[in-house]
Formats: C-alpha cells, sequence, structure tokens
C-alpha cells in the first residue's frame, strides 16, 4: 500500500496522475504480460520486469477498483508479486507475502421450500470464477480474503447476486427464488453470457420438470420421462417410456436412477407412464456422453431423477384428477427449518370405470398401475443431514395374459460436511424387482417368475484442494441377486417338472476419482477413473465362480475460444457387467438377466464426441456435437422368446460388435413469451453377428437414422400458455419374414436370419399439441387449480411400429393376416389439478 501513497509524489510532474484514473480493463482469457502491455499502451505507464516473474495462464475477471493504483494492487497481490516504482518506472519483484485464500462453502437452496437446488452454478462475478453445487446442493469454492459479489443460479430459479466480506472461512445457505408464470420478463444483461458459458461446460443434461410439465402429454399425464426424446442424442419407444436409446445404443444400456438406486423397469404397462410420479420428481439430470465414474452399470446413458424432499416451511396439499391416473400429494415440515414429511400416491381407476362394461359384453380385461413415494429428511446443523426415501409400485394386467410387475426401493443416505473444503455423502440403498407371468408361450397354465434384487453401500467425497483443483471420489460395493425366472404348473394336474434357475449371487465392487483442473479463463480438464471387480458364476448352473477386473475413465477438456462459445472434446470406456435380454411386444417388456461369464464377458463402449456451443445472441443458442462409438461383448437374441425360460440362454445369445457414429444439431430461442427448441440427429448404428446375416452388418432394429423435432411453448398471459410438439423421423428397420410352417396345427412364421432389418417401416411423423390454463391468483384465497387439455397426435396419423402376421376372427380363431400395427391415433385428453 505504501507504493500506491509515494504514487502522486513520483508523477506529481504529469498534467495527471494516472493512477487515479478510472480503469475498465478486461483481463478474462488474458495473461499477465498482456495485461501489463495494455496498461503501458492506455495509461503511459513504464514497466520493468522478468519474464520468468510473470505467470503464463489466463486471467480471470479482475476487479477494477476505483483507480488504476488499486487496479494493479489486485492484479498483482494474488500472484505474489510486488512492485517499487523507480526512475518513473515501475518495477516488479517476486514478493514474500502470501495473498490470503478462505473457502466459500454451504448448500443452495430453494426459497419457498428449503428444497436443496442440484446443479445450481455459483459465479464470483468479480473474478470471473465459480463452481457448480453436486448432487446434494453443496458446493465449496477457494477466494481470496476480501469482498466479492456471488451469483448463484440454475434451471427454473432466478439469478441472485450476494455481496460477502470474506474474512475468514464460511460456511454459508444460497437461497434462490423459483420462476413463477407471471415473471417471464427477460432482462438481457452480462449474466445471460455466464449463465451460457455455466451450463454449457456442465456434463449432464438438465431437464426442468416445470418445463416437461407444459409440454403435450398422453391421457393427461405429464410423465417425467415421456418427453426426453425432444432432447438431441435420444430416442424413445412409444410402448415404453424406459426404453431410451441414446446415441445408438439400445434401451438396456441406460441406468435409471430414482434417489441413487436402480430401477430395474422405470416403465409401467403400455408405455403410458414412467414410474416416476411428476409430482415428486425434483430434477432429471440426464448424461449421455460423459458418464460419470461414481456410476457403473451403463454404456449409453444416466437417468438420474431426484426426488424432493418435502417442504420445511409449511404443509400443503396436491392432486390432480386425468383420464387414466389420479395423484394426491401431502408435504410438510414436522418441524420448521430442520425437518420434512412427503407422502404421494398415484393409481390408474380406469379399471374401476371399466369394469361394468367389460362384464356386460363379457370381455376379459383388467389393468391398473400404482406409485407410492416416502420422503423424510431431517438436518441435525449445517454440517448434518440425513435423508430416507421410499418408492414401491407396481402394474396388473389380466387379458389373453396375466402379467404382474413390482418395485420396491429404498434409501437412507448421510451426508457430513468435514472442516470447511470436505463434503462426504453415506448410502446404503436396496432395489428390488419381481416379474409374475401367466400362460405366455406355453399350452396350459403355467407360471413364470423373474426376481432381480439388489443392496448397495456407498461412500462420495467432494474435496476441493484449491482455487485451481477439485476432486470427487469414493468406493461402492453392489451385491445383487439374479433368479433368471422359475417356471411352475398353475394346475396340478398337468404333468410337468419344474425348471428354474436358483439365485445367482454377483459381487461388484469400485473405487474412483474424478479430478477437475481448472487451467486457466479459458480451458478446464475433468480426469476421471474407476476400477471395478465383478464376482459371479461363471455359468447358468452356479458352478463354479470368477472374478473380472475392469478399468472405466472418462476425460473432457473444455475450451473457450471466447465469451460466446465453448468446445468440448470427450473420450470415454465404460463397461456393464450384467446382460439385460429384453422381450417386447405390443407394449410388454419382459427382461432375462445374465451374469457376464467367459463366454459372454462385460459389454464395452469406447466413445468419443466433439461438441460446440455457440451463443449467437441473447435469446438464441446453438449447438453442434459429432460421435463415434465402437461397442463389443453385445448379446444379440433376434426376439427369441424361448430364452425366457432356457436353462442355458447361451443356446439363443449371439455375441456382437456394434459401430456407431451420428452427429446432433439443435438451436434453442428464448424471449419473454416464446420459449422454442429445434434439434436434428443423424445415427448410424451398425451390429456385426457373426454366424448371422452372412458375416456383414446390419442396422439396429430400435434406431430410426434421421430425427427431426421442433418444441416450443409460448405464453399468451399470466393464465395461459400454448405448447406443440411436432416430430418427423426415419422408420425403423425389421426383418421380413419369408415363409410359414405348421407345427401341432399352429402356424409359425418364419425369417431368413441372412436377411436382417433389410426392410424399414414407413416413416413416423406426429403432431402434439397442449394447452394449460391457470386459476385466477387471488392473495387471500389458499385454493389454486389449474387445467390441462391435450391431443397426442392431432392429425391422426398411422405411424407403425411393427409388422404383426396374425389376427383374431370374429370367432376368436388365429388367422395368418400380416400387416402393421399401430398405437395411440389421435388421443385426447383433460386433467385438472389442485392445491392448498
Amino acid at each position: 500500500m505504501m507504493a500506491i501513497l509515494l504514487m502522486p509524489l513520483v508523477f506529481g510532474g504529469l498534467a495527471q496522475n494516472p493512477f487515479s484514473i478510472n480503469t475498465d480493463i478486461n483481463t478474462a482469457g488474458k495473461t499477465l504480460k498482456q495485461v501489463i502491455t495494455e496498461i503501458e499502451n492506455r495509461y503511459d505507464v513504464s514497466f520493468s520486469y522478468s519474464d520468468n516473474l510473470l505467470p503464463k495462464r489466463h486471467l480471470n475477471r479482475i476487479d477494477n477498483g476505483k483507480n488504476l493504483g488499486q487496479f494493479l494492487e489486485n492484479l498483482l497481490y494474488q500472484h505474489n508479486i510486488g512492485y517499487k516504482i523507480i526512475d518513473n518506472q515501475i518495477v516488479l519483484f517476486q514478493s514474500e507475502r502470501k495473498a490470503k485464500q478462505f473457502h466459500l462453502t454451504g448448500y443452495i437452496t430453494d426459497s419457498k421450500n428449503s428444497e436443496i437446488i442440484v446443479n445450481g452454478a455459483v459465479y464470483v462475478f468479480d473474478l470471473g470464477m465459480g463452481t457448480i453445487s453436486n448432487n446434494y446442493g453443496y458446493f465449496s469454492i477457494l477466494l481470496p480474503e476480501g469482498r466479492h459479489i456471488i451469483r448463484t443460479n440454475s434451471l427454473g430459479y432466478l439469478t441472485c447476486d450476494t455481496t460477502i466480506n470474506l474474512t475468514c472461512d464460511t460456511v454459508c445457505q444460497i437461497e434462490l427464488q423459483p420462476v413463477s408464470f407471471q415473471m417471464r420478463e427477460i432482462v438481457v444483461t452480462d449474466k445471460n453470457r455466464d449463465d451460457f458459458i455455466a451450463s454449457a461446460m456442465s456434463s449432464i443434461a438438465k431437464f426442468d420438470i416445470e418445463k416437461l410439465k407444459q409440454m403435450p402429454n398422453v391421457l393427461g399425464e405429464h410423465d417425467a420421462l415421456r418427453n426426453l426424446d425432444m432432447l438431441s442424442g435420444m430416442q424413445m419407444s412409444e410402448f415404453s417410456t424406459s426404453n431410451i436409446c441414446v446415441r445408438g445404443g439400445a434401451g438396456d444400456q441406460t441406468l435409471f436412477l430414482m434417489d441413487e438406486a436402480n430401477i430395474y423397469n422405470a416403465s409401467h404397462f403400455g408405455g403410458f407412464a414412467s414410474v416416476f410420479n411428476p409430482d415428486v420428481v425434483k430434477h432429471i439430470n440426464i448424461h449421455k456422453n460423459e458418464l460419470p465414474t461414481s456410476e457403473t452399470g451403463a454404456l449409453s446413458s444416466v437417468i438420474d431423477v431426484r426426488m424432493r424432499d418435502g417442504d420445511m416451511q409449511k404443509w400443503h396439499t396436491k392432486g390432480t384428477v386425468g383420464l387414466l391416473t389420479a395423484r394426491l400429494l401431502v408435504e410438510g415440515p414436522l418441524k420448521k427449518d430442520k425437518s420434512s414429511l412427503l407422502i404421494a400416491v398415484r393409481r390408474t381407476f380406469a379399471d374401476q370405470i371399466a369394469k361394468p362394461i367389460m362384464n356386460a359384453i363379457n370381455f376379459k380385461l383388467n389393468f391398473y398401475y400404482y406409485d407410492s413415494n416416502i420422503k423424510f429428511n431431517y438436518k441435525f446443523n449445517p454440517r448434518d443431514r440425513i435423508y430416507w426415501s421410499w418408492y414401491t409400485g407396481g402394474d396388473h394386467l389380466d387379458h389373453s395374459m396375466y402379467l404382474k410387475r413390482i418395485n420396491h426401493i429404498s434409501t437412507l443416505r448421510w451426508n457430513h460436511i468435514f472442516g470447511e473444503h470436505l463434503f462426504c455423502n453415506t448410502s446404503v440403498i436396496g432395489s428390488f424387482n419381481r416379474t409374475d407371468l401367466l400362460n405366455f408361450h406355453y399350452n396350459g397354465e403355467f407360471k413364470w417368475r423373474s426376481i432381480c434384487w439388489d443392496t448397495k453401500a456407498k461412500i462420495d467425497f467432494t474435496h476441493h484442494v484449491n482455487d485451481l483443483v477439485s476432486l470427487k471420489y469414493g468406493w461402492q460395493t453392489i451385491f445383487y441377486s439374479l433368479e433368471p425366472f422359475d417356471l411352475t404348473p398353475d394346475d396340478e394336474n398337468i404333468s410337468f417338472k419344474d425348471s428354474r434357475i436358483h439365485a445367482q449371487p454377483i459381487y461388484n465392487h469400485g473405487i474412483y476419482i474424478d479430478q477437475n483442473y481448472n487451467l486457466g479463463a479459458r480451458l478446464t480438464m475433468d480426469a476421471g477413473f474407476r476400477l471395478n471387480s465383478h464376482s459371479g458364476p461363471t455359468d447358468h448352473n452356479n458352478a463354479r465362480d470368477s472374478t473380472i477386473f475392469y478399468p472405466e475413465w472418462n476425460i473432457t477438456a473444455c475450451y473457450r475460444p471466447s465469451e460466446d462459445m465453448l468446445i468440448k472434446l470427450n473420450s470415454s470406456l465404460k463397461y456393464q457387467p450384467i446382460h439385460q435380454m429384453q422381450i417386447s411386444s405390443y407394449g410388454i417388456t419382459v427382461n432375462r438377466w445374465m451374469p457376464a461369464n467367459s463366454r459372454f464377458m462385460p459389454e464395452q463402449s469406447l466413445n468419443i464426441s466433439v461438441s460446440a456451443n455457440y451463443k449467437a445472441t441473447d435469446w438464441m443458442n446453438v449447438s453442434a456435437n459429432i460421435y463415434q462409438r465402437r461397442l463389443k461383448n453385445l448379446i444379440e437374441t433376434l426376439q427369441e422368446v424361448r430364452l425366457l425360460y432356457e436353462i442355458n440362454p447361451e443356446r439363443f445369445a449371439h455375441n456382437s460388435s456394434v459401430k456407431i457414429h451420428g452427429c446432433e444439431l439443435s438451436a434453442s430461442v428464448t424471449t419473454d413469451k416464446l420459449l422454442m427448441t429445434a434439434t436434428y440427429d443423424y445415427t448410424d448404428s451398425r451390429w456385426l453377428t457373426y454366424g448371422l446375416n452372412n458375416d456383414q452388418n446390419y442396422p439396429a432394429s430400435f434406431i430410426r437414422k434421421h430425427s427431426f423435432i421442433i418444441s416450443g411453448t409460448y405464453h399468451i398471459n399470466n393464465r395461459m400458455r400454448v405448447s406443440s410438439a411436432w416430430q418427423i423421423a426415419s422408420g425403423l428397420p425389421y426383418t421380413a419374414a419369408v415363409g410359414k410352417y405348421v407345427i401341432d396345427g399352429k402356424t409359425v412364421m418364419q425369417f431368413d436370419n441372412d436377411k436382417i432389418n433389410t426392410e424399414r417401416l414407413p416413416n413416423y411423423n406426429r403432431l402434439d399439441v397442449s394447452l394449460d390454463i391457470d386459476s385466477r391468483k387471488n392473495p387471500s384465497r389458499k385454493w389454486n387449480s389449474y387445467w390441462n387439455i391435450s391431443v397426442y397426435n392431432l392429425y391422426a396419423r398411422k405411424n407403425p411400429l411393427g409388422v404383426s402376421y396374425f389376427t383374431t376372427n370374429d370367432l376368436g380363431q388365429v388367422e395368418l393376416n400380416p400387416g402393421y400395427y399401430y398405437f395411440y391415433q389421435f388421443v385426447p385428453s383433460v386433467s385438472y389439478k389442485f392445491e392448498f
């Protein structure tokens, strides 16, 4: 500071002291030498220094202060550089002093209900640096001593600027105000570009659940997964919301998590809805390229769904009644600002309405599904918090076959902050899935049952080392118990020996570390590594066990050539140790599970991608992605139903490799009333299975080569908004029958395994529209209501989803009659939602 006081004396002979001049120098993306050269040119000041003294890395934004003298102090102090004024020159030298630095840590929460906010951006405006809150709302950042402007924002919330005078390690809680439909004005400032860069640098695609609820739906059900195919690189089967194919991968290569628990069947029958109740979902994180090293068991994507914690401020009730389902949610504080409880239920009621009609016409059809969620959390102090969540749900179908499916999960978590820069999450998780079938591809009444359950324990640490390096590391172990099938006669008069495979115990252990390096204002790198061990039976008889070790890694580099552009390069290697063989028919998917063994090793995927994000204007973003994938050890089943009840499924399984390449283009527009997005995907997924198709590659049967989607929401006023989505895509490939033969009086179609997927269904296109109407706002009234009117497939286009070779005539007889089959032709719906 003495140097600043002497400056007026040294430069007293000048017309104006240059150190008292206001400065407006932007240091972001420049080296210290470039900034010093700019000062010399603009303010007639001369510096003397050694090039070895100045760091070569690019700077973040530096506070200019009141004048040039304060700006120099801020600029040089953080680099431990001192200076003296000799003969009208500023001489720089290495200083012994150290700039004091402190940790700013804490949680980002919702100001309305105290819910934690995941992946919220914490941006230090005066330094041009920042961080992102983790999956538990926690953040930590190392800052120099002094006054800072902290800018915090997240998807669906207003940006909050907070001024903090940092004099010691500080734990804080930052509250963000949720955006309401009455707050649609958009103010264009520099923060729009900062928010864009923070979002683009994240490896996670965040899906705003409130935006999802505005999109058109099926039968009034605002499902949490139904509209995910509007994101680039994602394709969804119309039969199943859980059969999501990401970047050319199959549906079994996507891992679904609900509060960290594995979900083995994430869709209800018929594809009407997923198991995620939209009233309970807080947010959805979609890892479709840079898969987290903290999770294993997926090749293409991880869809991480986090459930709401419950309102800590006040009790209230929500409900929805649609054409298909009814939902009810109750939540509130057990002790205000300390603990909360959330209870939610959902069930279809169409079976109750249709029962008298079905009985009158003597038609057997009984179908329903249900979900229930419980969430409890307690905050002991600012450093300790526990969570417990429970889910149970199921499906029941009784028609030409009887089918029942049950899911149970439970998660217990403890969050703790050690010191000021180390966060720990400890979780114990259980997941259970059971599927029952009756009269499925057998003469007579037979029961088929498959059970899959797991118990998982994990510890995750988030360690902020300094302003350049942050670490995530942890340990995870999973015990699986797979019972692929148990086949027993339902009629004791049937002479049949029970057929089953007993439970197969499998152990999977993994340790991981993920390192983030801030290499300057323009370049960051993220390198993650995981080592796994997989122990389990080597064959279907559980005769002997073996252990397989395999590594996984994920490396991402982000380069920021300008304020408006970001380029990312990613490479990753992932494994999937449990094979999931899916048999699908008319909206019903049944799985046969098989652990990796010496013949069918863990599935492997090597991925490379390059992406560019550009903010063209303050209201338009564009992005482009190209990628290439190489997969091996995959299983081709050709939809062979017999593998469901075959002791040795390897008889019908073929080892395959896959080559995938593609590109994704997207553009989004945001104005005060309009939100619009357009995406185009090109995906070429080629399978190679030796012994099939003359040893030549063939297209995947579940991937549309071209897909274009345009969707948007227009706010008519504060109470009404209209949404629409239009999609056009290539038809799916399929294998056509080449003949038929008769066995025991039954006609069986014959297919040529040397002509796989040589035909294509007609192109797919569909238009959905939706209108939302909110009740008039009255502060004195506690009751609020909302109406939704939607039409799925507005112009009733018949989009073929496959080929059916048999039909049933008026006499109940099965006849050969090839033709396309269709689902969901013009589906109108209306739903009513209330809250108090």
